[in-house]
């Protein structure tokens, strides 16, 4: 019989291992280049003190039973008794601390700027340079991150000496202790790594991962290495690599001497960082016109194994053929795996509900964020066992103040949350995903006029099918008015429709807002609009305020105090459409007939004429 004592010597073995440096190499010269990226803005943002807010606002981010202190207690127990525990706590850590992250860019615009790779790899059967794509997979990523590498990255970057001896102090003062059969086993201290479950640990893992990009750039810089351009007017270079934590791609043509260049890149990044690539679930995929042979040698020299396309990436589908209901059958599967269990355990009707409302309908919350399930993929059932069901879907997705039980339905749901890359389309042109996405889709359109285009991706297939929560939810502000379409966009307060003369408005040309100004300046043509209009539409439309100077036009939303959409208000707005649609909206206050949110206005800061 094996005792505990050679039970805990192996795993103390295998960890005291895993946690010994590795003596890294040549972390100067990798870390140069990433010397200067913190900007005197950020430099300032650093030296303002902490506050109590600061505090409470970390511990919110935790995930309430990872990493738990020494004393047992997980960051559940603070949070729930914050309020009585806070003031001390806080104290505490300011007296240690006394000493952003960019905003922008989600983890959706990488899945989705992927998937068009991809989509575009599925698509190419000719041309003389192919591409390949290397998912690379990081053993053990957050546990061989060396210290002495992540001490040189934040300096190279530029933080402040104490900023950087204050997160060093916070990974470097951990110790780890073996749970053997409920016990804790001696302690012990690693020489490396970053602590899973703290909420530091993903930030400092990513400026780790800026190295490896900065090591890719270098190569682009030389021509050594050449990004996927899936568009005439896509930008190339920006499609070389996405790095996000321990699932990385990279795309190159497929030659031998770019990936002798990749080779060459991973392995300076490995003896810097202390990083390790999986060859065993790392994976090489080209492009349909690369020659079977060249694939082999390919996949020789890289040592990976080779697949025709990739499973999945960050947890997506690459790939997303005819079937859909087959493609995203894993979601249900994930949602009925928490269900299962429901019959064996005691569970009341309230437990339920709030499982569902909590767990089954937040898990498909991210793959419905990228793209639109089928309508089917909900529904089934066990055909020997038929029950009886009391109220319709419908009914139960009503919320609770209209005789509902408040559970999402998820077609609405699955749209609004789409609609966000809509939005993110129009308001971030100049983000990677939305250079890509004009590119491909719309590159002498706008986003409101672009067609489906010919065998566009899924993605952008669901994007288009989105289109509708914006177009009759939103609201354009007039500004120098060339980018309204007169008589198709919202922008005339109220609900009436804007009655007018189409031969005239064919005859003279009216398409676009800027067209009803005078000629040369910022004022409403107001014989024009009389002559063309009937009276309450002309009234409508000459009291629509203008600018003293020429501004753009802007679309924003007026379910939102800010004018920014928001998945929620989105999910409302269908909501309240079916139900208008049903002749149940009579007591309902149209939210979408507003007038323009002062504070939408404000923020504008346009002058306003008489």
């Amino acid at each position: 019989m094996v005792e505990d004592k050679d039970i805990y010597r192996v795993l103390a073995d295998y960890f005291m291992e895993l946690f010994s440096s590795s003596a890294p190499t040549n972390i100067p010269a990798v870390t140069s280049l990433v010397a200067g990226r913190v900007t005197p803005h950020h430099l300032q943002l650093l030296a303002e003190p902490f506050t109590r807010e600061d505090v409470e606002e970390a511990l919110a981010q935790m995930h309430p039973t990872k990493a738990p202190g020494c004393d047992g207690l997980p960051a559940l127990f603070y949070q729930k008794f914050w309020h009585i525990i806070g003031d001390d706590v806080s104290s505490f850590c300011l007296r240690v601390l006394h000493g952003e992250v960019s905003p922008g860019r989600l983890i959706t615009d990488n899945a989705l700027v992927a998937f068009e790779c991809f989509h575009y790899m599925k698509k190419k059967i000719c041309g003389r340079n192919g591409v390949m794509a290397l998912k690379l997979d990081m053993s053990k990523a957050y546990d061989r991150v060396e210290w002495p590498f992540l001490a040189s990255v934040l300096e190279q970057m530029g933080f402040p000496p104490n900023w950087v001896h204050l997160i060093m102090s916070c990974v470097t003062t951990v110790n780890f202790s073996i749970m053997l059969n409920g016990a804790p086993q001696e302690a012990f201290s690693p020489n490396r790594g970053l602590r899973q479950g703290d909420p530091l640990s993903p930030y400092l893992f990513i400026l780790c991962g800026e190295v490896f990009s900065a090591l890719i750039n270098q190569a682009v810089l030389s021509s050594a290495l050449h990004g996927i351009k899936i568009a005439r007017s896509a930008p190339e270079n920006s499609l070389k690599s996405r790095v996000i934590t321990d699932d990385s791609v990279i795309f190159a043509r497929a030659t031998t001497q770019e990936a002798l260049t990749i080779k060459v890149i991973l392995a300076s990044y490995e003896q810097a960082s202390g990083q390790v690539i999986n060859l065993d679930k790392s994976m090489l995929s080209c492009s349909r016109n690369v020659p079977e042979n060249r694939f082999h040698e390919l996949k020789q020299l890289l040592n990976v194994k080779a697949v025709e396309c990739y499973d999945k990436y960050l947890g997506l589908p690459t790939i997303i053929g005819k079937s859909k209901t087959q493609i995203f059958s894993f979601v249900k599967d994930r949602v009925w795996k928490k269900l299962k269990g429901w019959k064996e355990k005691s569970l009341s009707r309230a437990g339920r509900e709030v499982l569902v409302k909590a767990v089954d309908q937040s898990i498909p919350s991210y793959v419905m964020s990228c793209f639109l399930l089928p309508d089917g993929i909900w529904w089934g059932g066990d055909v020997t066992k038929r029950g009886m069901h009391w109220l319709s879907w419908k009914s139960l997705c009503k919320s609770k103040d209209r005789g509902g039980i408040g559970f999402r339905d998820f077609k609405k749901f699955n749209m609004a949350l789409v609609a966000k890359n809509r939005w993110r389309l129009l308001n971030c042109p100049d983000s990677l995903l939305g250079k890509v996405f004009k590119a491909v889709y719309y590159p002498r359109d706008t986003i409101f006029t672009a067609k489906k285009g010919c065998r566009p991706s899924y993605a952008w297939s669901s994007v288009l099918r989105s289109g509708q929560a914006l177009r009759k939810g939103g609201m354009w502000r007039v500004g120098d008015g060339k980018t309204i379409r007169a008589w198709q966009d919202k922008w005339v307060p109220g609900n009436s429709p804007l009655v007018f003369s189409e031969t005239l408005a064919q005859d003279l040309g009216i398409t676009k807002v800027s067209d009803l100004l005078l000629p040369g300046s910022l004022a409403w043509n107001k014989h024009l609009i009389v002559f063309m209009c009937c009276p309450p539409t002309a009234n409508s439309i000459m009291a629509v305020p203008l600018p003293l100077f020429p501004q753009q036009d802007i679309f924003f939303w007026p379910m939102t105090p800010n004018g920014f959409y928001s998945t929620k208000t989105g999910y409302q707005f269908l909501q309240m459409e079916e139900e208008s649609a049903a002749g149940m909206a009579s007591s309902v206050p149209s939210l979408t007939s507003a007038a323009p949110p002062l504070s939408v206005v404000a923020s504008i800061g346009w002058p306003v004429q008489d």
